[in-house]
């Protein structure tokens, strides 16, 4: 098992994979996390909220031992998606998308999706998902599975309406602060595992992503 880094800036807050995703395809892994201005705080996320936040790539070719920052095309939370991910910000989908793409990346941030065909290096939409109408709200979080060439499983995650301002407690052990995790895993050729995560030291103060390469076989 080996932790890596795969981006710290000082002074920046790097977070939340779970709601961007990942994808791989063979070695080539890409991940999506949200940057912003960095802000300590011990009762919420160490963001600063009046600074601006757009949402980033980290591409790894070498089945994440190394990793580089990208701004892909129409990922980017300004650009892609609207403040109140409203009816206006979305596009139409003029033919149906084809799951079993071989650089298929989607990306899901409440009732709406991005979808790219080229590994993530652009964006379409975003589009929107109708028919959800769950009396709460939809929750950022990437997570989908294949079934055939125009059906997908999507995984959406939800929180009532009573709930929406609430601040949850939160409970960590032999960690700084609370403001860490929101995991996601891909599956190496090898059948290793890549999981990323944002995660916060001593050392670096700043949240920032990381990556642990871990054997299955050696768990237990």
């Amino acid at each position: 098992m080996r932790h890596l880094i795969v981006r710290h800036d000082p002074g920046v807050f790097y977070a939340w994979p779970a709601n961007c995703g990942i994808w791989s395809w063979g070695e080539e892994i890409a991940v999506g996390f949200t940057r912003g201005a960095y802000r300590a705080s011990t009762d919420n996320h160490s963001v600063d909220r009046e600074a601006p936040q757009v949402c980033v790539i980290a591409r790894s070719d070498d089945a994440g031992e190394r990793w580089q920052l990208e701004e892909p095309d129409n990922f980017a939370e300004g650009s892609a998606f609207g403040e109140a991910d409203t009816d206006e910000s979305q596009v139409p989908l003029d033919d149906p998308i084809d799951f079993t793409h071989p650089d298929l990346a989607i990306r899901c941030r409440r009732g709406q999706i991005l979808v790219s065909t080229d590994r993530c290096r652009s964006w379409a939409g975003p589009y929107g998902l109708s028919g959800l109408d769950p009396g709460g709200i939809l929750t950022s979080r990437t997570d989908y599975l294949t079934l055939r060439r125009h059906e997908a499983l999507f995984f959406v995650s939800y929180r009532p309406e009573s709930l929406a301002s609430t601040k949850l407690p939160d409970r960590a052990f032999t960690a700084r602060t609370w403001d860490l995790g929101y995991p996601r895993s891909v599956l190496r050729p090898d059948g290793k595992i890549v999981t990323t995560y944002y995660f916060t030291t001593e050392e670096r103060a700043e949240q920032h992503i990381a990556a642990t390469l871990w054997d299955p076989d050696d768990a237990g």
